[in-house]
């Protein structure tokens, strides 16, 4: 099973969305290629996981890398679940 499955499927599909500019298809890019070398256990700073959900469109969606410092409680478990893996 991979947790960072949905996260790569989100910017598979980011990728394909005309409306990107070169900048943030580029980081997203680098973002993806990141996860899938490493099996979706890339660690991902808190602006790296700002950045990509505001491409993705939920930039009201911050996440923090570390689980035990959530100020969110309205975050999906997805989104908890990502950082969880990515930090270890």
């Amino acid at each position: 099973m991979d947790p960072t499955g949905n996260l790569r499927r989100d910017i598979e599909a980011a990728l394909f969305r005309q409306n990107l500019t070169a900048w943030q298809r580029a980081f997203l890019a680098d973002i993806h290629a990141r996860l899938e070398h490493s099996d979706g256990r890339a660690p991902l700073s808190d602006k790296q996981w700002r950045k990509i959900f505001e491409i993705l469109g939920r930039p009201d969606r911050p996440v923090s890398s570390k689980p035990s410092l959530f100020l969110f409680p309205d975050l999906s478990a997805n989104i908890r679940k990502y950082a969880r893996v990515l930090v270890g």
